[in-house]
């Protein structure tokens, strides 16, 4: 298995509370958009916890692919860790994020993200080649992370 990973960071002037809450609201939020055969939706009930699952489907490569997540850890409001198993036209990816939530006591919260996905065999040495060349990644967790800015920010935890 060979892993690729990437972190990113952010200033949020709002409590750890408040972003923690932006990307919890994300994991339970239920949405479905059948045209475009998308969607995210919990499968288990009660409050985010330890062991809480749940699905998302997306589109890419012309297939419609799901995506199960699981809470691996959860530190209110410091650390939410979770884990994911994807599997697309038989190829399987792993992976994960872990979001920390550090108050630094000037009204600041420094927001964390680290994700990373593990592939097996050549491709997964293949990605590991061209990784260092590929800032996509890293440009989506900027994005994820301006987006929790925002919203901790303005104190509105769900996009309209």
């Amino acid at each position: 298995m060979t892993e690729i990973a990437h972190t990113a960071e952010i200033e949020v002037r709002a409590p750890a509370e408040a972003a923690f809450t932006v990307v919890a609201d994300e994991i339970l939020a239920v949405e479905d958009d059948p045209e475009q055969f998308t969607g995210h939706r919990p499968i288990d009930e009660g409050p985010l916890r330890v062991g809480f699952r749940w699905q998302q489907t997306i589109v890419h490569d012309r297939s419609v692919c799901r995506t199960g997540w699981i809470v691996t850890e959860l530190r209110e409001p410091c650390v939410l860790e979770k884990a994911m198993e994807h599997l697309c036209r038989r190829r399987k990816v792993m992976g994960g994020e872990r979001w920390q939530f550090e108050e630094t006591g000037d009204g600041l919260t420094v927001v964390t993200l680290h994700a990373w996905h593990t592939w097996p065999g050549l491709r997964g040495r293949l990605g590991r080649l061209f990784a260092p060349r590929d800032d996509a990644a890293g440009f989506s967790l900027r994005k994820r992370l301006a987006s929790v800015q925002f919203r901790a920010e303005r104190g509105s935890p769900r996009p309209a």
